[in-house]
């Protein structure tokens, strides 16, 4: 799990670093794949915090594994059991970005 500066808080950010460090050229195969990935398996800082958020405000929960994700439509993960047993609501989709920020986000 990583949670990105505020500025690379979207799911193209990981892509984006690969062309800033050539292992990418925007739009290419590779790096669609690489988008694709992180759209699947992003959680926005909103989300993350939500979740953190969660944990601490449970009583009823004494431990246990949960998936930290946002909503996005193609992930790989069920957020079922987060949203019964703590209450988890993420708001963030992966897949409502189709391309880069064009202006840093603050």
């Amino acid at each position: 799990m990583n949670v990105h500066a505020r500025g690379d808080d979207h799911p193209y950010a990981g892509a984006e670093a690969g062309v800033a460090d050539g292992r990418f050229e925007r739009g290419s195969p590779a790096y669609e794949r690489k988008v694709a990935h992180i759209a699947a398996m992003w959680q926005s800082r909103r989300d993350f915090a939500h979740q953190v958020a969660c944990c601490l405000d449970d009583d009823t929960v004494e431990h246990g594994v949960y998936t930290g994700l946002s909503d996005n439509a193609n992930r790989w993960f069920s957020l079922e059991r987060v949203r019964t047993e703590l209450g988890y609501r993420p708001e963030d989709d992966g897949a409502a970005w189709d391309a880069p920020p064009e202006e840093e986000i603050k």
